[in-house]
């Protein structure tokens, strides 16, 4: 026993392990890999340092400058040496999809999903990989989709562009053969450099050949807590995996859980001020870039809610979203929608402050459209009467300008308190109107339209057609009054 050890201590006896495990990954990836210095720590570990692999490309694939891998003692007097545990610190991972979709990590997956059969006559390594444990620390990973073009803003994130760093994490496998897996995210915290960070991903993982199921899985962002279960991700082939906004398919069950927008601002940079949590819960089906979120459920602060089904196709570019809602209920008083807004612009925004005696706004319906550009076809219900509405909305200079152009009506709505006017009462109208509400301007545009009845000074006028414009002062332009008692 005591030879054996200090034979493990020799510079010549690790000089040897460090050529046959290098040899062993060679023989089974077909390309260069070398291990630096090798130095045994008892009882059972070997440290390598420098270990790299080179891709087909002969780039660095991945290269790490620590490696601890711990042996199975047992096999080690057969003559083997089992490794079955590995922690990697300082790993530099490097995957590359070029412009027809061929990935530089492709030759590894397929060495180990079919391994090689040892010729007759030769004698197998002494070395064999086994991990059943793995560790990563301080740690950095790329990504690089050459199918897709690059974007201007790297503080934007980008799916076909990635770069994670002060990767930490510690994974059990329980199985590894052939296409399926099973194993156990304890922990897992990266940094990406659109600013997105995971400070904590738990999951148990079962993978087979056309996917991966994770019965639940528990994200942390620093202000934020997603919690889901029943997720499934599917593919085709494992060459899905390449393009993953497009080919990978998912579905998954959001239990009630609470986002702060604000770490999502790498996504959308217009949520940067936004860090009241969000309630959120929900179904969720589909392809990153194009996806259903079925039973949504969300509530802002105190008075913002919604009940909706949604299908987004065109993410992550936010600008070329094209979003179809099925709301089923949206509830917003002016006071917390003026401020979200403002949040958002980074600017102060003021709705008029007639809104204001509207109380909470509720609206079910059908919005369709980008999200600088949006149709709201359904009803509104408020304190002062219900409309219908068939408008469209135009956002512009970073929302803090709105343009509107649509038909509107109500068969009973109180106009009079609305404008804090009490000769007027309940009125019935249809009107189609266009205007703007500019940040540096008040509310203006035209309307033209009918007007089946109005309360003004004790009297029902019947019968009215409006045509003019109006603006922060009142309006301006003809009235035409067919009431048989006049």
């Amino acid at each position: 026993m005591v030879v054996l050890f200090a034979l493990l201590h020799s510079n010549k006896a690790q000089n040897i392990i460090a050529d046959e495990a290098a040899k062993s990954l060679s023989k089974k990836l077909d390309t260069e890999v070398s291990i630096g210095n090798v130095r045994y720590k008892p009882f059972n570990t070997f440290q390598f340092e420098d270990l790299f692999v080179q891709d087909l490309n002969k780039d660095t694939l991945l290269y790490v400058h620590k490696t601890y891998a711990d042996f199975d003692f047992w096999n080690f007097f057969k003559g083997k040496f089992v490794f079955n545990q590995i922690e990697l610190d300082g790993l530099e991972g490097n995957l590359i999809v070029d412009s027809v979709g061929v990935s530089n990590l492709d030759f590894v997956l397929e060495a180990f999903r079919k391994p090689k059969k040892e010729q007759k006559g030769k004698e197998s390594s002494p070395v064999e990989f086994n991990f059943k444990d793995i560790k990563i620390t301080n740690s950095s990973f790329k990504l690089y989709n050459l199918q897709h073009p690059d974007m201007a803003n790297n503080e934007r994130f980008n799916g076909s562009r990635l770069a994670f760093k002060d990767i930490n994490a510690k994974i059990a496998v329980d199985l590894l053969k052939g296409d399926s897996l099973a194993a156990t995210i304890h922990s897992l915290s990266a940094k990406e450099r659109s600013g997105l960070t995971l400070e904590n991903l738990k999951t148990k993982i079962y993978g087979y050949r056309t996917g991966f199921r994770f019965p639940n899985l528990s994200i942390k962002l620093p202000n934020s807590q997603l919690e889901m279960d029943s997720v499934k991700m599917e593919y085709d082939s494992i060459s899905g995996l390449k393009d993953i906004l497009n080919s990978v398919r998912w579905n998954a069950v959001i239990k009630p859980s609470k986002i702060a927008l604000n770490d999502l601002s790498p996504f959308v940079p217009n949520f940067s001020n936004l860090k009241d949590p969000v309630s959120l819960q929900g179904r969720l089906n589909g392809r990153i870039s194009s996806f259903r979120l079925k039973d949504l459920e969300v509530k802002y602060r105190n008075s913002i809610n919604l009940k909706a089904n949604i299908d987004l196709n065109g993410i992550p570019n936010i600008n070329e979203t094209f979003i179809y809602a099925d709301v089923k209920d949206f509830r917003a008083n002016k006071g917390e929608t003026q401020d979200f807004i403002s949040k958002i612009t980074q600017k102060p925004f003021i709705l008029p402050k007639e809104l204001t005696r509207l109380g909470t706004i509720k609206y079910n319906g059908n919005i369709t459209g980008f999200f600088s550009n949006l149709v709201a076809f359904g009803n509104i219900t408020t304190d002062v009467g219900t409309l219908k509405t068939d408008i469209l909305l135009q956002f512009e200079n970073n929302m803090r300008d709105v343009r509107y152009n649509g038909t509107a009506e109500s068969k009973s709505f109180q106009l009079g308190t609305l404008l804090a006017n009490k000769a007027l009462g309940k009125t019935a109208f249809k009107i189609n109107t266009k205007g703007s509400k500019l940040h540096n301007r008040s509310l203006q545009g035209t309307v033209k339209g009918t007007v089946p009845e109005i309360f003004l000074n004790k009297y029902i006028y019947r019968n009215i057609n409006l045509d003019g414009n109006y603006d922060g002062t009142g309006f301006d332009g003809h009235l035409a009054v067919n009431d048989k008692n006049l």
